[in-house]
């Protein structure tokens, strides 16, 4: 039985991913700068807002959940997010996450990622146990501590833009690290409501 390993997510604009590249570059040197800190960089590429992370799931349901999730997009309308600020998971010298925050006033992303959970439970994919958190993982670190000084002095970095889809993604693992495959792209739909 073949699997795959699954995630939707919402992609950010071209523009935006080279702006955050940008901005995240000083922030690079002065990890880099900091003796016993290692921290691995997300590829601008690859900077995401993840919807719901499935997993490692059987490639018989990558149709059922593409249609599952298909049918919740086209039940919303597209909407604007910002990304604004910076935190890190857990707070605190032990960081092991760097993130930029989600400004999302309306409650619509969480309402997305809501509404997709709901609607891959009858698949077999257990609800998230943790309330959602919007974030833009923008590095792991590996080793070391005090990555969350990384931020101190460093202006905010915002950026708004349009969310008019989400994309079913495989990850995977390769020896050069990870690529993730567009297996899907799944609009919202233009005039429909809120069906969260």
């Amino acid at each position: 039985m073949s699997r795959k390993r699954l995630f939707i997510a919402v992609d950010l604009p071209a523009p935006d991913r080279e702006a955050i590249a940008r901005w995240i570059a000083p922030v690079r040197e002065r990890a880099r700068r900091l003796s016993g800190l290692d921290v691995a960089w997300v590829e601008p590429e690859k900077l995401h807002l993840t919807l719901k992370f499935l997993g490692s799931a059987d490639s018989a349901l990558v149709d059922p959940v593409r249609e599952a999730a298909a049918a919740v997009l086209a039940s919303q309308s597209p909407f604007e997010l910002a990304i604004e600020g910076t935190g890190t998971f857990p707070p605190g010298p032990g960081a092991r996450v760097l993130w930029l925050g989600v400004r999302d006033s309306a409650g619509r992303l969480a309402g997305l990622a809501g509404a997709l959970e709901r609607a891959l439970v009858p698949l077999g994919f257990a609800p998230e146990e943790r309330p959602f958190s919007a974030h833009l993982t923008i590095g792991r670190v590996k080793r070391g501590r005090g990555a969350d000084a990384l931020f101190r002095g460093v202006s905010f970095f915002t950026a708004s833009f349009a969310v008019s889809e989400a994309v079913l993604y495989e990850s995977k693992t390769l020896p050069s690290g990870s690529i993730y495959a567009a297996l899907a792209r799944l609009p919202l739909s233009p005039g429909a409501g809120l069906k969260a």
